[in-house]
């Protein structure tokens, strides 16, 4: 089994990469998820594929900010389901951890939902820490 980290830049790619994303974004239309990724070229999908397949992928940006400096805010962190359990948001992460490394950045941000308990477990274990609450206010 081959495990390679990519950057899309093939629609066919970011078709399979919506498919994912869905799971974790359910009202996101493909012509919305389509539309973002045009209007917003800052904004990256990078992807874990096994044996070529999209497995795991990840909307990255990276940023600067008076509170963060320069960073890499992951946007979305998702495997596919049948692939779930076998290290690849960590492989993922990792090479994420790169690449803002490699452009200066000094950290990797996120935001999870608070009901992603599981998911909160597994960014501890890799070492993030919650640093302040995200609030909204929908208009």
């Amino acid at each position: 089994m081959t495990m390679t980290t990519t950057f899309l830049n093939k629609r066919s790619d970011y078709k399979k990469a919506y498919e994912i994303i869905q799971t974790l974004r359910p009202s996101l239309s493909w012509e919305a998820f389509h539309d973002y990724l045009s209007r917003h070229p800052s904004y990256q999908l990078l992807a874990l594929k096994e044996d070529g397949v999209v497995v795991s992928v990840s909307g990255v940006e990276l940023l600067e900010s008076l509170a963060w400096g320069k960073h890499a805010w992951v946007h979305e962190l998702v495997t596919a389901e049948h692939a779930r359990s076998n290290g690849h948001g960590e492989r993922l992460l990792r090479a994420i951890h790169q690449h803002a490394e490699n452009h200066g950045c000094t950290e990797v941000i996120l935001s999870s939902g608070l009901q992603r308990e599981d998911a909160h477990r597994f960014y501890e274990r890799l070492g993030y820490h919650a640093s302040s609450y995200v609030f909204r206010h929908t208009l």
